[in-house]
């Protein structure tokens, strides 16, 4: 992917959702990139986070809208099974499948040796692709709630 695409948000949007959901809710912890800009190709986009218990009502509203959200790819807002203090991670639904199965099977997480690397490729950048869409879209979401 030669060309990262322009939003809305700032010149960073690797972090733009991260912020603007930390500018929304009451977090304990998040890790603000989504992926790694000098090396799109190190993980699939997420954002992994944690709220705090009384805003969860809300992540689980906020993830039922970007279920609906038009992108490229699914996206979607799970907690991670492996994790002890409840994370939370916003991703493509593909990863959530493939990490929900790798749990319970006790396999690997290699997500790209799971898909291959042409796949896993084109998703990293079809999900970065998607990231202005989403971006804007949970913004006007958040402005309503």
């Amino acid at each position: 992917m030669n060309q990262i695409i322009k939003c809305e948000c700032d010149d960073k949007y690797e972090t733009a959702i991260g912020k603007l959901l930390n500018d929304n809710f009451k977090m304990e912890w998040m890790r603000f990139n989504m992926f790694n800009i000098e090396d799109i190709y190190n993980n699939i986009p997420m954002l992994v986070f944690r709220i705090e218990d009384d805003h969860a009502e809300y992540i689980w509203k906020l993830k039922e809208y970007v279920e609906n959200i038009k992108t490229i790819n699914l996206w979607t807002i799970f907690r991670f099974p492996f994790s002890k203090k409840k994370n939370y991670i916003l991703t493509l639904d593909i990863v959530r499948k493939i990490y929900i199965n790798q749990y319970e099977n006790k396999f690997d997480f290699d997500l790209q040796e799971i898909l291959g690397k042409e796949k896993f490729e084109k998703l990293c950048e079809e999900a970065i692709a998607d990231i202005p869409i989403l971006y804007s879209n949970i913004k006007e979401y958040l402005k309503r709630m």
